[in-house]
């Protein structure tokens, strides 16, 4: 995410190229019956304790990656940093980065980071205010400025400030920088632990965008987190998924409405779990599909999702409960991943590209361009993926899963064959 697979010719296995927001997608889309990932990494008190190596027994869950300046920086609970050595098999020496004070309060923990043209650090980091762990709590919103584990921590004090004075006990969950280059725009999903009208306290969220200045609330009195955001180049419009519903918007500051056009969900049980925009690597022109997953186990790809049909899964059968999605290329062959509650799914689109209706992404075999040969023997394969991150400065690609037991590195060896190894 020992049975052996065909080598494949090492032309540049992975064009895909480190998006603006370089994080990790898996990140923009964990939902989990709708707490989201935040719920997973407020609970991850042991690793404070670790201050070099990643944590282990037990593993950490990995919530968000990025790249700056030739450093990896996970989220989970703590932040951890390791220098970007790109020797195949090198080991990566992690280490702890110091967190913020949260209003004044020791014992942060990171839910969340993502890196904007690879050179600035954006983090959410919460701090129980409670004896026991629960849902309330003070988080904010953090800008990170400096290399390695050198990292100066500075409050984004214009937009935290704006949340708190329209909701003292809002909470930021996630967030997402999307956008046209040069002119992104931060979107940030809070959890509103004060709801309005009928709802109750806990279990109400909104979705703010911030232009560097203003906070403005786009989205209000949701049941469920915002559990991901891409946007689309081609036709300037932003996409959402919160609970069933995906929403679209052409501007950062207008609300998003109910996209007209929602994919065909089987069940009310079909909480949207992942979003993402294919980077369509074949054919060229390339094929772009907006592609979403549900926690009930089906996905769907459109490549024009304003109007045109939705291919799925629906006719062969759910698959396990859907996290995040992921797409690289592999010799001229766009790969879809889709993170599972078990190991993950992949989807090869083919020399022409696009989605066949149905389609039906497989486990890894051994015999599917992305497989590596020891997929099936590890641990990855009985344990839920959150998402992938992509490292392309490696030779061949480096891709990390983000999981429940850790992370996960995807190199290729010495034969030319890609093997899963635990970092």
């Amino acid at each position: 995410m020992n049975v052996t697979f065909p080598s494949k010719p090492r032309r540049s296995l992975f064009r895909a190229s480190v998006s603006l927001c370089a994080v990790a997608l898996l990140a923009t889309s964990c939902n989990y019956g709708g707490t989201g990932i935040f719920y997973s990494l407020q609970y991850e008190t042991k690793i404070q304790n670790v201050a070099t190596g990643l944590p282990s027994n037990p593993w950490p869950v990995i919530g968000a990656m990025a790249l700056m300046d030739g450093w990896y920086y996970i989220a989970t609970g703590a932040v951890y940093a390791a220098q970007d050595n790109t020797a195949i098999g090198a080991t990566l020496a992690w280490a702890k980065v110091t967190p913020p004070l949260v209003a004044g309060n020791t014992g942060a923990r990171c839910v969340q980071l993502l890196t904007v043209n690879t050179t600035t650090l954006y983090a959410i980091y919460f701090v129980d205010t409670a004896s026991i762990p629960t849902a309330e709590g003070v988080g904010e919103v953090f800008v990170g400025s400096g290399n390695g584990l050198s990292i100066t921590w500075t409050p984004l004090t214009a937009f935290n400030t704006q949340l708190t004075a329209a909701d003292s006990t809002a909470i930021p969950e996630s967030i997402y920088m999307l956008g046209p280059a040069g002119s992104q725009t931060l979107f940030v999903s809070v959890l509103d632990t004060v709801g309005s009208g009928s709802q109750n306290s806990i279990g109400v969220y909104s979705l703010w965008s911030f232009n560097g200045s203003t906070a403005t609330e786009i989205l209000s009195n949701l049941t469920q987190p915002v559990a991901g955001g891409v946007y689309d180049l081609a036709d300037n419009e932003y996409w959402f998924i919160s609970g069933y519903q995906v929403y679209e918007t052409s501007s950062p500051t207008t609300a998003p409405s109910v996209a007209a056009n929602q994919p065909p969900v089987q069940s009310n049980e079909s909480i949207l779990a992942g979003i993402y925009y294919t980077q369509g690597f074949t054919p060229s022109p390339a094929n772009q599909d907006l592609l979403v997953s549900t926690r009930d186990g089906y996905t769907f790809a459109n490549t024009a999702p304003d109007t045109g049909t939705w291919s799925s899964n629906n006719a062969t059968g759910a698959l396990e409960p859907m996290t995040g999605i992921f797409d690289f290329d592999w010799n001229g062959t766009d790969i879809t991943l889709f993170g599972s509650d078990e190991g993950y799914y992949e989807y090869d689109e083919g020399p022409s590209g696009g989605f066949t209706n149905p389609f039906s992404p497989q486990h890894p075999d051994g015999s599917t361009p992305s497989s590596d040969i020891n997929y099936i023997s590890a641990t990855l394969s009985t344990n839920p993926v959150l998402g992938f991150f992509l490292d392309p400065n490696v030779s061949g690609g480096r891709l990390f899963a983000l999981t429940e037991i850790g992370l996960w590195r995807n190199e290729v060896n010495s034969s030319g064959s890609r093997t899963w190894e635990q970092d």
